[in-house]
């Protein structure tokens, strides 16, 4: 009998558009996708925080990674979720992602996977796993626990509801 040798498989992203730019997040964090809903608001928290939704029984933030990611706000109704898994000081929380539109699964060795290169002090690369090369754009790979540790305080507030 030979030893057949196991393929393994490739890390895979869920990727996603903010504008006309692609990101993605690593696809185990991801719990579940949900099109645009009620959010209701959340009184005395910075402006990433747009409110709180119900999701299986748990009140949890709904963040906008636009805000975050410092681009431009888009007042479309039209958004879709991506409720994840982070880890905020060892501890796993649920928190939902507010992206225009969620576009296909990336599946990517890391060797594939590029670094993103300081070029100003006001980027913050940090929370950037790095940059993958899909036919003729970029993705950038958001490492979500790192965005969510920055605003952990914030989230907390939420969670403490």
């Amino acid at each position: 009998m030979k030893h057949q040798k196991k393929r393994k498989r490739k890390p895979s992203y869920l990727s996603f558009q903010l504008g006309k730019e692609n990101y993605a997040i690593s696809s185990p964090k991801i719990i579940e996708i949900q099109k645009a809903q009620y959010i209701t608001p959340f009184p005395n928290v910075p402006n990433f925080i747009k409110g709180v939704i119900s999701f299986r029984g748990s009140i949890i933030p709904v963040i906008c990674l636009r805000y975050k990611l410092n681009l431009p706000i888009n007042d479309s109704q039209k958004y879709d979720l991506i409720i994840c898994d982070a880890i905020l000081n060892k501890k796993k929380i649920m928190i939902a992602s507010m992206v225009d539109n969620v576009t296909e699964i990336l599946s990517a060795d890391d060797e594939e996977i590029q670094p993103i290169m300081q070029t100003s002090t006001s980027l913050n690369t940090d929370i950037f796993l790095g940059m993958l090369k899909t036919n003729e754009h970029f993705t950038s790979i958001v490492d979500i626990d790192k965005i969510f540790t920055e605003i952990e305080q914030n989230i907390n507030e939420v969670h403490n509801l």
